[in-house]
């Protein structure tokens, strides 16, 4: 349910995007939503994947989730300071989480 709210802030933000309050209210959101990611993927890794097919990197994406929330919440922050600083910080979030994994790439 967080992720329908997405568009109300994005929206805000493209109305008035030299607005702080407009900007900062996106970063959070995004934050939030990323938060109440962390327990579905941990729900979804437990019951719903075969064991067998969980490779030992997994763990490792619920502290790289956390990366996320940081990154958000110091965008909402940079956002009071200067809104272009929140914008790179906002747009280079995803980034970090396309990244392949690293460690043993063997079938």
């Amino acid at each position: 349910m967080g992720q329908a709210f997405i568009p109300f802030p994005t929206a805000v933000m493209g109305e008035y995007p030299m607005n702080p309050l407009a900007v900062s209210l996106f970063g959070v959101v995004m934050a939030v939503n990323t938060l109440l990611f962390i327990p579905l993927q941990s729900y979804i890794l437990r019951n719903l994947i075969k064991p067998e097919m969980v490779s030992e990197k997994i763990p490792h994406l619920t502290r790289k989730s956390f990366v996320g929330v940081i990154s958000y919440l110091l965008g909402v922050a940079a956002t009071w300071l200067n809104v272009h600083i929140a914008f790179i910080l906002y747009a280079l979030t995803p980034l970090f989480f396309i990244t392949p994994p690293q460690g043993d790439h063997r079938r």
